[in-house]
């Protein structure tokens, strides 16, 4: 999961630096954390993630800041990736709603 998150941020970004990655667990699941700089578009970035991945789906919780910002704001953005819980399936409901097709449109008229 950590190559095809760094092959896609690569991909859009001028400038990449993985700074921290690892396994933890958070609130009973276990995610992988990173930590990353970017240069999008010529602004610096910094970026916290925590992703989740199992056979029936994949979910990621990240956060980012300007640069010049990260230390100011990374412990709440820590406490933001550190919010994500884990979710019981719900069964599908199936919703039909029977209505009549709108009426067909007039033909153009030629000038």
């Amino acid at each position: 999961m950590k190559d095809i998150l760094i092959s896609i941020i690569q991909r859009n970004s001028d400038y990449f630096k993985l700074k921290k990655s690892e396994y933890r667990t958070v609130n009973g699941i276990k995610v992988l954390h990173v930590e990353y700089s970017a240069n999008v578009k010529g602004l610096d970035f910094e970026y916290i993630a925590n992703l989740y991945l199992t056979s029936g789906g994949y979910c990621s919780v990240s956060t980012h800041t300007y640069a010049n910002q990260f230390e100011a704001n990374k412990n709440e953005m820590e406490n933001f990736v550190n919010g994500i819980v884990k979710a019981e399936k719900r069964g599908t409901d199936v919703v039909e709603i029977k209505t009549s097709p709108p009426p067909p449109m007039a033909p153009k008229k030629s000038k």
